[in-house]
């Protein structure tokens, strides 16, 4: 049986990575539900709609269509797990959205996946790799998501 080899990769040719703005997402929250466990704590909060604005996708969050399922750990690290779906304002196509990451004391980090209908406009969001930050809006149950795409 032949040696399994890795081909070279010319990193030369593949370039750095870069970040290319998408869109914003300003979300509307819910009131949060808190339970205890034995490791830390679970959050529930539902999205209770917003709005898609960007160069990349402009539309609405759809109101009750999922919410942030969220694991904070003894130290108050808030491991994110967020699903909802949004429509596109152009074409009323239906995108799942998918988050995963951290809330820490002042800023969020996250990974966001999409679920487009792979016959429309938007389904160039199903296979890129998106990253996002967000900030909470003060004394608003809302938070701005900012996403960018890996170039």
């Amino acid at each position: 049986m032949p040696d399994f080899v890795l081909p070279k990769i010319d990193t030369k040719t593949l370039g750095v990575p870069a970040f290319e703005y998408a869109f914003q997402v300003f979300a509307k929250l819910d009131t949060p539900h808190a339970t205890k466990t034995t490791r830390g704590g679970r959050l529930f909060q539902s999205i209770a709609g917003g709005e898609v604005k960007g160069p990349r996708l402009t539309g609405t969050v759809y109101p009750y269509s999922g919410g942030d399922f969220s694991f904070i750990e003894k130290d108050g690290v808030q491991e994110l797990n967020a699903r909802y779906m949004m429509r596109a304002a152009d074409t009323n196509e239906w995108i799942y959205v998918e988050h995963r990451g951290y809330k820490r004391p002042g800023y969020y980090r996250i990974q966001a996946s999409f679920d487009a209908d792979k016959q429309g406009k938007y389904t160039s969001l199903n296979g890129g790799i998106f990253l996002a930050i967000a900030e909470e809006v003060p004394g608003k149950n809302e938070v701005t998501f900012t996403y960018y795409e890996v170039v």
